[in-house]
């Protein structure tokens, strides 16, 4: 691509010029002369962008206090003659090819993408963009790049992939770390509930058989003692009995019938008997206070039988409560102690799982780093001072992505002016190797640059020279 011509109206500062460029063309004057314009006027006239590619911006261009401009460009490209005319009239835009109306999109279909032409044209916009566009710009530049795109997309399709299952794994492994700290918090619930009684089933065992026995003999002797019971109230009905007929015998009078044989009794033999029978009640009455003397304590003994009864079959469900008790807790911290395990066998067979994807992340990544270095070598192998670095290597030898620019192994961003322009026209040769095209250059400043090398493709330079308008020479 060669500019043959540039025609200026009302662009920034220039009402009206014109002018007609060669290979070499040098712009000289004072500053706010419009030297740098040139170079945006250039942009604008073939894309339609600024310096940086924004579209947004273009209608600063207008010189201050008008409201139209316009830019026409003769370029010859592939041995043809293009006349390119742009224009805006009220903001709104024009643009025509060898006069007739035309899209940017048809013009770049002719002319190219703006991007390598900004890249190669102004050499200091690429070392300022970001490293993920500079990277994917200069593989676009490759004769394989579709080859390389779907390489390097496979290869980053799979690390996040990797990425992702290697997240998810261990949210997986966190979870199951919560679930092993939840049965943890219940083991040791479970351990230290306040049952001291839980110490010993054995002893459990033989302090339940024991109050089993003793109950048992409790109920045998419960069983006597209701029995002597009976016989010590059937003893006392039996003296009752005798004492009314007794108490009847004192109501016999003389003279009157026996109630048995019907004689007459008499005197001598009643006073005697009656005697008698006083006797034998006084003799039944104290048998009687001793019979019921008996049944009390028998009374007494048997309510504290009862009790002792009561409690020991209070005591042998308390007993059986704990030893079920037991036996659940047995269950439960074996089932815990399961649980833990299957948990346990999880977690080491996801951090197991990660391992293996870590391997293969790292595999991926050497893979990808191997293809970013392969496009770092074929880059740099057109390139003599400086060098361009496509990935870095971290402390822990892992390759990662980069973009690194180096002149005479020194990085960018250290060198002077001059240096950075040698650096970045070096660099430019390649947009023009691999995209076949051979773009001209602008070169602001160029008092600042010091025994420059000029690139072998059309040159635009400014510099400043006080008090003189703006001249160009051309040769």
């Amino acid at each position: 691509m060669k500019i043959i011509s540039l025609e200026l109206r009302h662009f920034k500062n220039h009402t009206q010029a014109f002018f007609e460029f060669k290979e070499t063309n040098h712009f000289f004057g004072d500053n706010f002369t419009g030297k740098t314009s040139i170079g945006d006027a250039i942009v604008f006239a073939l894309y339609g962008v600024t310096k940086h590619g924004f579209k947004s911006h273009v209608h600063d261009f207008i010189q201050t206090g008008k409201n139209s401009m316009s830019v026409k460009i003769m370029v010859q490209l592939n041995n043809r003659i293009l006349e390119i005319e742009r224009s805006i009239n009220d903001k709104q835009e024009t643009l025509t090819l060898n006069k007739n109306k035309v899209t940017q999109k048809q013009l770049s279909q002719l002319i190219g993408d703006h991007v390598p032409f900004i890249y190669s044209f102004f050499p200091d916009v690429f070392p300022e963009e970001e490293k993920k566009i500079a990277r994917e710009f200069l593989i676009s530049l490759l004769p394989n790049k579709n080859e390389i795109n779907m390489h390097i997309n496979n290869l980053e399709t799979k690390m996040k992939d990797l990425l992702k299952q290697e997240k998810k794994l261990k949210q997986n492994i966190t979870y199951y770390y919560g679930q092993l700290n939840m049965l943890e918090s219940q083991f040791y619930s479970a351990q230290n509930q306040p049952h001291h009684e839980l110490a010993d089933l054995h002893e459990m065992e033989a302090k339940k058989s024991s109050n089993e026995i003793a109950l048992e003999k409790a109920k045998n002797q419960k069983e006597e003692m209701k029995t002597s019971i009976s016989l010590l109230q059937k003893r006392l009905q039996e003296i009752d009995s005798q004492l009314l007929h007794l108490d009847k015998c004192q109501e016999l009078k003389v003279n009157e019938p026996c109630p048995l044989c019907k004689q007459m009794l008499s005197y001598e033999y009643l006073l005697p008997f009656k005697n008698k029978a006083l006797f034998s009640k006084k003799q039944l009455l104290s048998d009687r206070e001793r019979w019921e003397q008996k049944e009390r304590i028998l009374h007494h003994k048997l309510t504290e039988l009862e009790m002792e009864i009561e409690r020991l079959q209070m005591e042998i469900q308390k007993q059986k409560a704990l030893m079920e008790q037991y036996e659940n807790n047995q269950i439960f911290e074996k089932q815990v102690q399961q649980k833990k395990s299957e948990i346990i066998d999880i977690i080491k067979g996801r951090e197991m799982h990660i391992q293996t994807i870590k391997s293969e992340i790292n595999l991926t990544k050497h893979e990808l780093a191997q293809v970013f270095a392969n496009i770092q070598n074929t880059i740099n192998s057109q390139l003599s001072d400086a060098k361009i670095f496509l990935f870095k290597r971290l402390k822990n030898g892992e390759l990662r992505p980069d973009f690194q620019i180096f002149y005479k192994n020194r990085p960018y961003r250290v060198l002077s002016y001059s240096e950075k322009i040698k650096c970045m026209i070096e660099i430019s040769s390649i947009i023009r190797y691999f995209s076949n095209i051979s773009y001209p250059i602008f070169i602001d400043n160029l008092e600042s640059v010091t025994h420059l090398n000029p690139p072998k493709t059309q040159i635009f330079t400014a510099s400043v020279r006080k008090g003189m308008p703006l001249q160009l020479y051309a040769k």
